[in-house]
């Protein structure tokens, strides 16, 4: 397998090692390799949770709302926050 870096990424790379965190340019890589692997993996966690919940609200029963009524409970709600903070 060949990598050929940018010039940016190849002086990354040699600061990483000058730095004396790494030993060598396959260590910076293979480390920025499992991190990429581990947040590919958090994210596909996170869409599988994500879809679940959909799931289940799709499959929940249907709840009639009033879009007025929701407003004025959300005017309501912030019109309390703002008298618990002292911002009347």
């Amino acid at each position: 397998m060949n990598f050929i870096p940018t010039p940016q990424q190849e002086s990354w790379i040699k600061n990483k090692v000058e730095s004396g965190d790494y030993a060598n340019a396959s260590e910076v890589l293979r480390e920025a390799i499992r991190e990429k692997m581990e947040r590919d993996r958090t994210r596909e966690a996170k869409l599988r949770d994500l879809r679940a919940a959909l799931d289940e609200g799709e499959a929940s029963p249907d709840v009639p709302y009033n879009i007025e009524n929701v407003i004025a409970r959300g005017r309501k709600r912030r019109a309390e926050k703002k008298a618990s903070n002292g911002n009347v």
